[in-house]
């Protein structure tokens, strides 16, 4: 499950991953589904614990990703809405957390997983 959370300005929040895979990378914040529980309440416990905050999540798309985690195939479903709270990062899980214009994005090398080509894919449509 990721989160497309977006400020006032229309940047896109990204988190800076403490640990692998992905580590030190800046990506869409989110994580797992656990076991009984319903995606769109996943990705909202992983905002409350990754940052501290409110997400009020509404579904925007589901994609499958083939090659960003070495030997998996992983279905991710990604939500958009609003967040309320002052962003606090768990430090064993994000080392930061901040808002990135679409053009800083496009440029990063820093950007983890597939999550560059994916934003870049829902700027499109």
């Amino acid at each position: 499950m990721r989160a497309l959370i977006r400020n006032e300005k229309g940047e896109v929040l990204l988190v800076q991953r403490a640990k692998k895979p992905a580590q030190g990378k800046w990506i869409l914040p989110g994580g797992k589904v656990e076991f009984h529980e319903k995606a769109k309440d996943a990705v909202a416990r992983e905002i409350k614990e990754e940052l501290d905050c409110k997400f009020e999540p509404h579904f925007l798309l589901f994609d499958e990703d083939f090659g960003s985690v070495p030997d998996k195939h992983c279905l991710v479903f990604y939500y958009t809405g609003k967040m309320t709270g002052k962003m606090k990062t768990k430090p064993d899980e994000i080392l930061a957390a901040r808002y990135f214009s679409l053009d800083e994005i496009k440029k990063s090398p820093d950007i983890g997983f597939n999550h560059k080509e994916k934003l870049m894919e829902i700027v499109r449509q």
